[in-house]
């Protein structure tokens, strides 16, 4: 009698969907976290957060905007819990409700430590075709998937886009790169080119967005240690480097990407390629390695493919602990080519620009990736309904 009590109870539970992750981090996972609560509510979809804190309570505040905040003080409850981390940083075990998981991982390589986690999962959103292909890959038993690929609020994200702060001087030819001290950002790379490509006097800068540094006091095996010390240095020797480690809001990080000229993007695995997608919709074209085309719409069109060369990403840089690889890394030789293509074709980069910027307005919308995702989580509560009817009736003896 009281298993029958407890499932109507679960059964007639409002739909509501908790958000299981750092939803106050300047992260690819936080960012989708914000847009999507954003975008639900008009969906009038119940939501709430449980956070899986990764940065400091500074970041929250700047980048939180009141409705975040509001609905961050709600109780974390909710049939539907939807864990929005890297695969590697899932945790092992989920302790209540129905687990969902939509998260990153290397697109041509999902360790077993990554699959059996997600293999515990209800159902899988990946960030593209390419990791859908891997994720689907046969051997071992995978949980329903579907690709959810990230887009950009283009009402903030715009080539028109103006921030309130100057972070450099905005005359000089600038490439911009988006990362952290992780090895699988390349931003070593990014520097190795850039360094080797211009000479110290000429009008061009590189700016560095540092969406976080080295952790000081726990250093960890796929991160690049002491950057700072090696990026302080730079500028006696080699062409003008600005680092910027502060968090930027929205409109000022979309200011940061309006201001400058191209996008430099040098990773060894890519989860989301958010700060990409966010580049492009600026107006910047993007300076990438070839195989970016498999995560997203990037071409000679509207970029500048540089060649790759095969690799070994190292035992514990794509994650602690995790088991060397073969990949593929972007040359130097052919990064440097496209730099330089970039800096002294000014025309033709204008035009890769408008047609980087096209490419975008033709992406769903935040609003229209609510949808999807809303949609799985109806069709999930009636089969979670349906199953306990079904349980009841084979109690009875039906």
């Amino acid at each position: 009698m009281q298993e029958e009590i407890n499932e109507k109870t679960e059964e007639n539970r409002p739909l509501r969907l908790c958000f299981e992750g750092d939803y106050g981090a300047p992260s690819a996972s936080g960012r989708i976290i914000r847009e999507l609560i954003l975008a639900l509510r008009s969906l009038e979809l119940p939501v709430s957060l449980n956070e899986h804190r990764s940065y400091g309570p500074e970041a929250k505040e700047i980048l939180c905007p009141p409705i975040i905040k509001k609905v961050a003080d709600r109780p974390s409850t909710g049939r539907l819990r939807l864990f929005c981390l890297p695969a590697a940083s899932l945790p092992p075990e989920h302790e209540r409700g129905i687990f969902l998981a939509l998260c990153g991982f290397h697109p041509y390589y999902l360790s077993p430590y990554e699959a059996k986690k997600l293999n515990k999962a209800k159902k899988v959103w990946v960030y593209s075709k390419k990791h859908l292909e891997t994720f689907q890959k046969p051997g071992m038993r995978r949980s329903s998937a579907e690709v959810f690929e990230p887009t950009v609020n283009s009402r903030v994200f715009n080539p028109k886009a103006r921030s309130g702060k100057e972070y450099f001087d905005p005359r000089p030819f600038s490439f911009i790169i988006i990362g952290n001290p992780l090895y699988r950002k390349g931003i070593d790379t990014a520097l190795r080119a850039y360094i080797e490509e211009f000479k110290a006097k000429e009008p061009v800068n590189l700016v560095i967005k540092l969406s976080n540094l080295p952790r000081p006091k726990k250093h960890l095996s796929y991160e690049i240690p002491d950057l700072t010390k090696r990026l302080g240095a730079l500028n006696s020797y080699f062409p003008k480097v600005t680092v910027i480690n502060s968090i930027l809001n929205d409109d000022d990080l979309a200011g940061l990407f309006a201001s400058c000229d191209a996008y430099l993007s040098c990773g060894r695995s890519y989860h989301t390629a958010l700060p990409e997608r966010e580049a492009m919709s600026c107006g910047l074209p993007l300076i990438a390695p070839a195989y970016l085309a498999d995560l997203l719409d990037f071409s000679e069109e509207n970029g500048f493919p540089a060649d790759t060369v095969n690799g070994k990403i190292p035992e514990g840089m794509l994650f602690s602990n995790s088991p060397e690889i073969n990949s593929q890394e972007v040359s130097i030789e052919s990064l440097r080519k496209q730099m330089r293509l970039a800096f002294s074709k000014v025309d033709l980069l204008k035009q890769k620009a408008e047609k980087a910027r096209r490419t975008t307005a033709k992406w769903k919308s935040w609003k229209e990736l609510a949808s999807q995702i809303n949609q799985c989580l109806i069709e999930l509560s009636l089969d979670q309904k349906s199953s306990g009817r079904i349980r009841r009736e084979i109690s009875k003896g039906l």
